[in-house]
């Protein structure tokens, strides 16, 4: 679990079972131009409240189960970053089109993740974004 500006890290139990695609076209979006124009693409600050943390609950989440319900998972810079770079929109579009789970846009920056069943096959991942960095794995 993460927490400060993710540099403290602190290691809990929990068992994750899927496999993760992560994908980064090499484009590089700005984390100061993010965090400074993503209020324009918030419709309110109620949506910020609304949304769901996992740092005062982690240990007591199934992450399986909460994968069922990817509201969950929200990213407020979405919005922005798709409009800016429709290639990464492109990249989440065509995670979830070949099955994920849960696609997102991971922080304010380029890679998207995608999440997986423990038993897909990913081996083609590499071969269809090939102008990008893919990396195959699952949780450790």
């Amino acid at each position: 679990m993460g927490s400060g500006r993710g540099e403290v890290l602190e290691f809990i139990e929990w068992p994750l079972t899927e496999k993760v695609v992560l994908v980064n076209p090499g484009t590089h979006v700005d984390t100061g131009w993010a965090y400074r124009n993503y209020a324009r693409k918030c419709s309110s600050d109620a949506d910020l409240q609304g949304s769901f943390s996992l740092t005062n609950r982690v240990e007591s989440i199934k992450f399986s189960a909460l994968l069922a319900k990817p509201l969950f998972f929200g990213n407020y810079f979405e919005p922005l970053v798709f409009e800016t770079y429709p290639k990464i929109k492109m990249i989440r579009d065509e995670l979830e089109k070949k099955g994920a789970k849960l696609a997102r846009l991971s922080g304010s920056g380029e890679t998207v993740f995608g999440i997986f069943e423990e038993n897909a096959d990913l081996r083609q991942w590499p071969t269809l974004f090939q102008d990008c960095f893919v990396h195959v794995g699952r949780f450790v």
